[in-house]
């Protein structure tokens, strides 16, 4: 069952992303060091701040599996990205707990991902994140469906990701790549903006 994020589950979502991101080739690059708990409990409060700064100007959505969240996902509206000054200091704030090194390298990325971000109106799925238990169940694809239902076909859908696995599932949503290249605070990940063009049943 999908339905909005509650404030009152914000903790328990922001456990499902870091457990979910975890693993990923950004953050263990950015986290080089740390060993996979550590990673774990440092995203978990990394998350926690972008899930509130989503509630105050997105639309975040959550599976829900036997009554507790299985798969996260932060959306903002057309018009609600970029965010305003105050929600962006709202969205990083968790990153400060990772140091002063981690939070220059990830800001860096920040300012990378901005400099590339599509231009013209459309949703944007911010972060999508599945317990690692239940990954391969389509719970993930539940969110994606939604936000693309949410769009109507009036307006395209835009995300990043990191991972190059991930290319290879949103296309099969209808995601096409616009942009590729190495993050320039860590040369070793690659991102991948992608688009889902309006229109697309």
């Amino acid at each position: 069952m999908i339905e909005p994020l509650d404030r009152s589950r914000l903790p328990e979502a922001a456990a499902v992303l870091g457990a979910a991101f975890r693993n990923t080739p950004l953050f263990s690059s950015a986290l080089r060091g740390i060993d996979e708990p550590g990673r774990e409990r440092r995203l978990t409060g990394v998350f926690r701040s972008f899930a509130a700064a989503c509630l105050g100007r997105g639309a975040p959505r959550v599976v829900l599996t036997d009554g507790r969240i299985s798969a996260v996902a932060l959306i903002y509206p057309p018009g609600r990205y970029p965010l305003s000054l105050g929600a962006w200091l709202r969205n990083g704030i968790g990153v400060l707990a990772l140091g002063p090194g981690r939070t220059i390298t990830l800001a860096r990325v920040d300012s990378f991902l901005q400099a590339h971000h599509y231009m013209e109106p459309h949703w944007y799925l911010y972060v999508l994140g599945v317990a690692p238990a239940l990954q391969g169940q389509g719970l993930g694809g539940a969110l994606v469906r939604e936000m693309s239902a949410q769009a109507g076909g009036e307006l395209p859908c835009y995300l990043e990701t990191d991972d190059p696995k991930n290319v290879g599932y949103y296309e099969r949503f209808g995601y096409q790549v616009t942009h590729q290249a190495p993050l320039p605070s860590l040369p070793d990940v690659n991102m991948w903006s992608m688009l889902r063009a309006a229109g697309k049943p």
